[in-house]
């Protein structure tokens, strides 16, 4: 990529693949950009000359270059693939065998390379080390090896003379022998023979051997020949001193004689490529009560003040509604769990794109579902996989499960068992949480509870729908959960910290400084300086909504933690101006909301112009709902108008009611 004049960019080509023709190639994008197939290239202009290869194309103003390449590599030969046979010989038989099984088979080769050749030092410094013990045995009783050859006629005489010789040794020479495993010596009792070959180096042995300085010689070099053979022994019998050798070798290859590659080795072109031609957008996801999917664009929808009417979100049979909603990039992954307890994986711009007023594509032609089966949660992935992060469900009668998320990384096509469940129980929300969260439940009778992650143990099975996670009245049932931010600070504390004005306290969270006012507000509450600042910065409000179209924010400092498995406590009154809960989750300033009506209204408000208020109160009007009309699902996204101009991923926790 190269910078132009104007915020301008140009795609620069200065290399093209093997057999690819140059002329070819520009005629090719040429035709691309003339059928709009290719769009934002302005001008191809062809700048080679002797120095090398050099094509230039000019981008409009805006384009996004990065796409536009992938675009030019997917569609014309800029980008070429070359096939291997990989037919081999191996172990002399003819097999056809993948890059893994030949570098497996190189590997195998290369051990037994090293093997053999360490078999054959150890094997020829024992037999060295053989020699020089029967000369460093003669020179220890030189007087007697002397007295023998003077004695005898002729040099066979003398050498039957040494091999009939009963050498007495010393525990030292002992202890050498048996290092050097000398299997051809004769040991026994403490007494030595010599054999053919240490007698035969005894007589060629010169004079000057007799020496002390060379007794010194002998010493230091059988001790080693002793290390060698001690460490040849080593290497054989430790597979991982093997395979340090294979790498030292091929890294010495690789420093003395690499070079770049021209080409990559990649496997077959896969979704992968497809992927990248896709730019990443802000999509609304909507899902209906007869289970249509669709993506929208987000820019579609308007930011309104609350009370307003709404704007028709979704053409809908009169028997349809919809029931669902989220936010997401076109490139993330989304999780799909069915009411039968299975979960499928599937990426946004995978999905069928279409107007608001679309009715979309039903979910059974996407999904291989069964007989019965119907999507009835939605979960998107993070975008960055975590170790240490879980997945937590929570089901209408109140029960919690906890695993890994990675029990969920690989989905297959056919999709998975996600969760077992009781009769007449279904799947309310999917949540990822590290063990420091907290798990936030709300009813639909207007109860809510607040406990810590680790309360819950992590499954390993996922056939089991978990523990009790709140205790339920008759007829009531769990309709969001959320994870709420751990912080490990008491009760008390943070009902002194409510006590400071809520205007103070959301200044302090954006200024992050204290003035001597508020400073001593603090003193007269006995509250720590640096500790209101955490409180400030961590704080979390919940924003709770009923089906009659009311709602109200709370801090969720007042909702005091307690263990799982409990009662609860009042999270928004349920008055008959109010009716039943539809949805329960944090926001912050700045975020925006969309609500949706059983009758296909869509309405999206900013959290701002939303009071915040105590738990046991019944909140301000939302959306002005018609006679028989209900708020069926609610969703959070992020404020349009902000400085990064960019879409949060919308809040797990979307709850529904038909």
């Amino acid at each position: 990529m190269e910078d132009l004049p104007q915020d301008r960019q140009a795609i620069v080509i200065d290399e093209i693949p093997y057999q690819v023709n140059k002329v070819k190639l520009i005629e090719k994008i040429g035709e691309l950009v003339k059928e709009k197939r290719i769009d934002g290239i302005t001008e191809i202009r062809d700048e080679s000359d002797k120095s090398g290869i050099r094509v230039v194309i000019d981008l409009r103003r805006n384009a996004e270059a990065s796409f536009i390449l992938n675009q030019i590599l997917g569609l014309t030969p800029l980008r070429s693939s070359f096939s291997v046979n990989t037919l081999v010989l191996n172990n002399n038989r003819p097999a056809l065998m993948s890059l893994k099984e030949i570098i497996a088979a190189f590997v195998d080769f290369r051990k037994e390379v090293l093997i053999r050749r360490t078999e054959f030092r150890l094997r020829k410094t024992r037999e060295k080390a053989h020699i020089y013990i029967g000369l460093y045995i003669a020179v220890l009783s030189i007087d007697e090896v002397i007295k023998i050859i003077r004695g005898a006629k002729d040099p066979a005489e003398a050498s039957r003379e040494l091999l009939n010789k009963e050498w007495k040794t010393s525990a030292e020479i002992n202890t050498i022998i048996g290092l050097i495993s000398d299997s051809m010596s004769f040991l026994k009792d403490g007494v030595y023979r010599l054999t053919e070959l240490q007698t035969k180096a005894i007589l060629d042995m010169k004079l000057q051997r007799l020496t002390g300085l060379e007794k010194d010689k002998l010493e230091a070099e059988l001790s080693s020949m002793i290390n060698l053979i001690k460490e040849y022994i080593a290497f054989l019998g430790s597979g991982e001193k093997l395979m340090k050798e294979i790498k030292n070798n091929l890294q010495e290859i690789k420093n003395r004689f690499a070079v770049p590659r021209k080409t990559s080795i990649e496997e077959s072109d896969t979704d992968i490529e497809a992927e990248d031609l896709i730019p990443q957008e802000d999509m609304v996801i909507t899902v209906t009560m007869n289970g249509y999917i669709k993506r929208v664009k987000l820019s579609h929808y308007r930011t309104q003040r609350r009370g307003g009417k709404g704007k028709l979100g979704q053409g809908l049979k009169e028997e349809d509604v919809i029931t669902k909603l989220f936010v997401g990039n076109t490139h993330t992954s989304f999780l799909f769990f069915s009411n039968i307890g299975r979960v499928y994986r599937l990426k946004v711009y995978k999905l069928p794109l279409a107007e608001p007023t679309a009715r979309g594509r039903a979910l059974v032609n996407i999904f291989p579902l069964s007989d019965g089966e119907t999507i009835t949660n939605i979960m998107p992935l993070p975008s960055e996989n975590d170790e240490n992060q879980n997945i937590v469900f929570a089901t209408a009668h109140g029960n919690i499960r906890r695993n890994s998320l990675a029990d969920f990384h690989y989905i297959p096509s056919n999709g998975k068992i996600a969760i077992k469940l009781d009769e007449g129980d279904k799947l309310i929300s999917v949540k990822v949480c590290n063990e420091i969260d907290h798990v936030f439940l709300s009813t639909r009778f207007g109860k809510s509870i607040r406990f810590v992650v680790s309360d819950v143990r992590q499954f390993k099975s996922r056939n089991s729908d978990g523990v009790r996670g709140i205790k339920l009245a008759k007829n009531d049932s769990v309709i969001s959960m959320t994870i709420l931010n751990g912080i490990g600070v008491a009760t008390e504390t943070k009902e002194l910290y409510l006590k400071v004005p809520l205007a103070k306290r959301l200044g302090i969270a954006i200024n992050n400084s204290i003035d001597s006012k508020l400073e001593k507000t603090l003193n007269d509450l006995g509250i720590d300086n640096e500790l209101f600042l955490k409180l400030a910065v961590n704080e979390e409000f919940i924003l709770t909504i009923t089906e009659n179209g009311f709602g109200k924010r709370t801090s969720a400092y007042e909702y005091r933690i307690t263990n799982r498995g409990g009662v609860g406590i009042t999270n928004i009154l349920t008055t008959s101006r109010n009716g039943n809960v539809v949805a329960s989750f944090p926001v912050e300033q700045g975020d925006n909301i969309m609500l949706i009506t059983d009758k296909g209204k869509l309405i999206r408000i900013s959290v701002n112009d939303i009071r915040i208020a105590g738990r046991s109160t019944q909140g301000v009007t939302l959306f002005k709902t018609e006679s028989r009309e209900k708020v069926v699902s609610v969703a959070k996204i992020e404020d349009p108008d902000s400085t990064e101009d960019s879409i949060s991923e919308v809040e797990n926790s979307i709850s529904s009611q038909l």
